[in-house]
């Protein structure tokens, strides 16, 4: 992996927990719904991208890279209801 790969997938990081404090900080139910639903499209996309840069067998835990993609794509089918 690059240094500008790197300095790219930190820059998403931040901006991810810039997003999460935005999300603990609202009292807006229907806001905070809305800040999750962008946070989860942002866990999607560094999971893509973090995915080409794993063997196919590497895990998380117990967790395979498909169980993981499998529990994401049920959180983003609620926020897109």
């Amino acid at each position: 992996m690059g240094m500008m790969e790197i300095n790219s997938m930190q820059d998403r990081l931040k901006s991810m927990e810039k997003l999460m404090d935005r999300v603990g900080k609202t009292n807006d139910p229907a806001k905070r719904r809305m800040l999750m639903c962008e946070h989860m499209e942002q866990m999607q996309e560094l999971m893509g991208n973090m995915h080409g840069m794993m063997d196919p067998g590497m895990t998380r835990g117990n967790m395979t890279m498909e169980a993981a993609r499998s529990s994401w794509a049920s959180a983003w089918i609620s926020c897109n209801r």
